[in-house]
């Protein structure tokens, strides 16, 4: 280790010296990596968002020497990449489990569908006036969210609820079954 300070070094890194930047890592890394581990969520490798906070570091060393001391410029950029982090890994977390509510909803349509007649419902939905017919199509057999049926269709989200509502009504006349729609009976 040497002798110079912080700000000596943080000096010597901004004139483009790699080694005293090397040296300022070398000096905050353990108790940057003590401290994010402590602290980041399950699953997430406080070495790597160490490895961000330096980087993050080292591209605005520049701006550093405004601040009243090296450690507490570090801790800030710490403290701002571990609530980033937070934020990333629920929107994960929240993503995952709208993906399982959606495959659930999707195994239920799927599940009614088999019950029936392949080639009976196949005729029945063929039977709608088109833009019933359609919006079945691109609701059911591309499998997306009401908002993306209603960007593929040129039509506002309540459009494509109430067609859905309207084809699924015909189809249990004529075919005589429950049908779901999201999961849920109509």
């Amino acid at each position: 280790m040497t002798s110079e300070t912080d700000e000596i070094l943080l000096g010597r890194a901004v004139a483009g010296d790699l080694d005293a930047f090397d040296l300022l890592i070398d000096r905050h890394a353990a108790w940057v990596i003590g401290w994010l581990a402590a602290r980041v969520p399950v699953g997430v490798d406080p070495d790597d968002l160490a490895q961000e906070v330096f980087m993050v570091v080292y591209r605005n060393r520049e701006a550093i020497r405004k601040q009243k001391s090296f450690s507490s410029y570090v801790f800030g950029v710490a403290r701002r990449i571990l609530l980033a982090e937070g934020r990333r890994t629920r929107r994960r977390v929240e993503a995952v489990r709208t993906l399982g509510e959606k495959a659930e909803a999707t195994a239920a349509r799927l599940e009614s569908f088999e019950l029936l007649d392949c080639e009976a419902l196949r005729n029945a939905v063929r039977s709608l006036p088109d833009e019933l017919g359609e919006v079945v199509h691109v609701y059911y057999s591309s499998k997306v969210t009401y908002e993306e049926a209603a960007g593929v269709l040129g039509v506002s989200r309540a459009t494509v609820q109430s067609r859905l509502r309207r084809a699924l009504k015909l189809l249990r006349s004529r075919l005589g079954v429950q049908l779901l729609s999201g999961g849920r009976p109509l």
